[in-house]
Order: C-alpha cells, then structure tokens, then sequence
C-alpha cells in the first residue's frame, strides 16, 4: 500500500496526512519503514500531531463514558505538559511499558515484613496516556476500571510463581498462550493458538504483541482476537518460562468498595512477631492516604475451582486468600496487597 507515492501525497502533504490518520498503527509503521518520503512526513510536528496525536485522541476517548474534549483541545494540552515531547513517544510508552513495577520498601514496610507480617505490596506508576485518562477517574467506563486491576493483579502475582493450565475434557479445544515477560525488559509478547491444548509450546504463531496490546486486549476480555478467529473455543492463557495461567480462571467475582487488607490479614497462622500498630497506621497513610481511592476486593474470585496461581494454594488450606488492587489519585500510584498463607 502507497509503496508508489501518488502526486497528490507529494504536492499536498495535509491531504496525506489527513489521509494516514484513518489508518492503524500497523499500517502507519509499515509506512514508515516503505521509503524516506513517508518517514520525514510522519516524523515532523504537523505529522507527529495529525497521525500519532489522533490515535492518542482515539485511545483516550475510548474508555470514557463521555467524550469532555475536544481533539484539538485535547493535543493542545498535551502538548503544554513539561515532559512532553511527541505524541509517537507517548504511544511507543504505552504499548512497550504501560506500567512501570516499583518495590515497596518504606521503613515501616520492613519493620512490619521483620515481625512475620503477610501482606505482599507492589505498587505501579501509568504511562503518560494512561495518566492523562485516569485523570478523568470520574468519567472512566468502570468495566474499564476493573480491566485495568485484573492486569495488574496477574503481573502482580505471577512473576513468582508457576501455575498449571486448568485443564479440560475437550482435547480438541483451542487456546491461546501469550508468552509474556514480568521483569522491566519491554520484550514482546508472542500469541499463539494451538487444536491440541496439550502440544508444549503451541504450534502455531500467530503473531506477536507486547504489553500495551495485551492490555487493550484484556480490556474487552480478548472477544476482538475470538471474533477475528470465528472460533469462540478459543480461551486465552498466559504463558512464560516458569508459569502458565488460564485467563478465563479469574472471574470476575469481585466487590467494590474500601478494604483493609491489614486487618484482613492481621492474625497469621504463625502469628506476627510484635506489635506493629504503628506500622500498620503508617503504611495505611503512606499508601491510601487521601479520600479519592477507588479499591476493588478480589478474595472471592479465587477459589479451589478457580485457583489460578500457586500463590494461593497456602491460603486456600484454610486461613483464606487476600487481594485489595486500588487506585491512589492522589499520588497518581496503583497498588496491589495481597497475602495468603498457612502453617
């Protein structure tokens, strides 16, 4: 496509530029890579504004329940932010690193792990474009809410532990497996699809993703690569060198509303070695401080029936399972608590 480039791309570059900002992102990149021409046009400010600005718009709006700006508005004030610096930057962020991991580890955090406390805490900072649409919390479609904590839960708690693929009596039944990296490299993530679930590693490559795509993915529960497929067998299941995890296992038995996961997890099977009172007051205000954070309690959505990590299987004996995600618009951070353990 548009290997030859035609006069009219050539003598009126706005007219190309309208013209590319209809086209997706695989398109534009290949574009890119076809001869100089496109990749100068594409490159400049009115480029970086007219193509890559407009699919930034377009990400934007999608997951508002309403449309509060304008696009011109809306690349006007991205444009006034200190660190910006292209709109092609802003979406290369999101797609290769939509969050960025962070380790806990105030002084309380350590004095509370010290004394046999169970609560594990990781806490992720947005990209610029998930900032500037979590700036509109308020006016978020929740299922996107909710999406966006489930990835978060997954990359959370995998990283650690392997986890078998629930298996099914269907042996003919499609799957997919996404192999995916939880460390900070932005490798890519490769989708496959396979008839004989049973096949280590599946067959066939489809193609391959990375971490923002896997997100906007799970944003619609994968229905977009099932209906692309005509095949609604097909399930979902994320894979890398140590685990594998059935995506359709962690249902969507959730609650809203404000948890303390440290009264949750407060008397241990073995007990907490001192009284961390203060800790505990201390992380609160460090980690919710603020009257705006949004919180969703995942505990029942894991089950013996639905267990989708080995993380769980300690606390499933019997003292019980714990996972609190929560957004913190105040320090703009994402954090998830959870703990589960046993004698």
């Amino acid at each position: 496509m548009f290997q030859k480039i035609p006069e009219i791309l050539l003598s009126q570059q706005d007219v190309a530029l309208h013209i590319f900002s209809f086209l997706d992102l695989n398109t534009i990149y290949n574009l890119n890579l076809t001869n100089h021409f496109y990749y100068k046009m594409l490159s400049g400010q009115q480029g970086d504004r007219c193509v890559y600005g407009s699919i930034v718009f377009h990400l934007f709006s999608t997951f508002l329940q309403e449309k509060t700006m304008k696009e011109d508005e809306f690349l006007q004030m991205v444009q006034k932010q200190d660190n910006f610096t292209s709109f092609k930057d802003i979406l290369e962020e999101f797609f290769i690193k939509p969050f960025t991991k962070q380790k806990y580890n105030s002084e309380a955090f350590k004095r509370y792990s010290n004394a046999d406390g169970v609560v594990d805490i990781l806490l992720w900072k947005p990209c610029v474009l998930l900032d500037l649409i979590y700036q509109q919390f308020n006016n978020l479609k929740e299922d996107f809410k909710i999406k966006v904590f489930k990835y978060l839960l997954i990359l959370s708690i995998n990283h650690n532990y392997y986890v078998f693929r629930n298996e099914n009596e269907n042996d003919d039944e499609l799957f997919t497996s996404f192999n995916i990296s939880f460390d900070s490299q932005p490798r890519p993530i490769s989708l496959f699809y396979s008839k004989d679930k049973k096949t280590y590693p599946p067959l066939v490559k489809e193609k391959t993703l990375n971490a923002g795509q896997l997100l906007l993915h799970m944003t619609n529960d994968f229905n977009d690569f099932i209906k692309e497929k005509k095949d609604e067998n097909i399930r979902p299941v994320f894979r890398n060198d140590y685990f594998e995890l059935d995506y359709n296992l962690i249902n969507d038995q959730y609650s809203n509303g404000s948890v303390d996961i440290f009264v949750q997890a407060s008397d241990p099977p073995y007990g907490i070695r001192a009284n961390v009172t203060d800790e505990v007051s201390e992380m609160r205000s460090e980690l919710y401080s603020g009257d705006n954070c949004y919180s969703i309690d995942w505990k029942n959505c894991v089950t013996e029936t639905t267990c989708w990590s080995q993380y769980w299987d300690a606390g499933l004996d019997w003292w019980g399972v714990y996972g609190i995600t929560t957004y913190n618009p105040t320090t703009n951070t994402f954090i998830v608590a959870t703990a589960s353990t046993s004698d």
